[in-house]
């Protein structure tokens, strides 16, 4: 889901305003398990940019009530994979949307940096009862004149040589990928699991973007009324 202009250039400068007066701009790592915890560690050949991390509940309310009259086709999933075991007698419990992670990581592009292909992993809770299911991403800064390059691209999953080819239409190639540009003021939206993307490389300009995940919690009224 691709929404433009959900926020005004001023508004995307104050908030890169804001969020550079109080922390600095980091090298961005790639996360990685090891035994059983998760670890950060850095490597530019996978993963070239800068980010801040930025914990505010009050910045990720105000994006999310901007944001929220677009989600009525994913405010509520009746089948929750990740929420499973919640409740004991359910596989997939129902699971509602009830706002956006407070963890705002605010990301930095220059000329030649990029994030190799990916899929966003999900997010949960210490207490494991809200989980995320999609990634929100906001362009903050970006006109065609002044930032060229820096896509995020989304790639067809599946054997490009196989069945999908012969559906092509004759005479027309099959598309292998989806690039999103990144214009200010607009919002991203788009599935965590299995969903492969890469933000490719900018070649002029910078790219400065904001990336949370929108959070789900499973409705176990709902449960126990299916169950009983």
């Amino acid at each position: 889901m691709v929404i433009d202009n959900l926020f005004t250039p001023e508004d995307c400068a104050q908030y890169v305003a804001k969020v550079e007066s109080e922390k600095q701009w980091e090298i961005a790592g790639v996360g990685i398990v090891a035994g059983n915890a998760q670890v950060c560690m850095v490597d530019s050949s996978y993963r070239h940019s800068s980010r801040i991390l930025y914990d505010n509940e009050g910045l990720a309310s105000e994006i999310f009530e901007k944001l929220k009259p677009y989600l009525k086709d994913i405010e509520h999933m009746d089948h929750s994979s990740l929420h499973r075991n919640t409740c004991e007698q359910l596989t997939d419990p129902p699971a509602r949307l009830v706002g956006l992670n407070k963890r705002l990581r605010f990301l930095k592009y220059r000329p030649g940096q990029f994030f190799s292909k990916h899929c966003d992993g999900t997010y949960s809770t210490p207490d494991k009862k809200r989980i995320s299911y999609y990634t929100l991403q906001l362009y903050l800064n970006g006109s065609a004149k002044e930032l060229k390059g820096g896509a995020t691209r989304f790639w067809k999953m599946g054997n490009i040589n196989g069945p999908e080819r012969r559906k092509a239409q004759p005479g027309m190639p099959l598309q292998k990928f989806l690039d999103v540009e990144p214009r200010i003021g607009r919002a991203l939206i788009f599935e965590q699991h299995g969903l492969i993307h890469s933000g490719e490389d900018v070649e002029e300009g910078t790219k400065i973007t904001v990336r949370t995940d929108l959070m789900f919690e499973a409705c176990m009224e709902e449960s126990l009324a299916f169950v009983e």
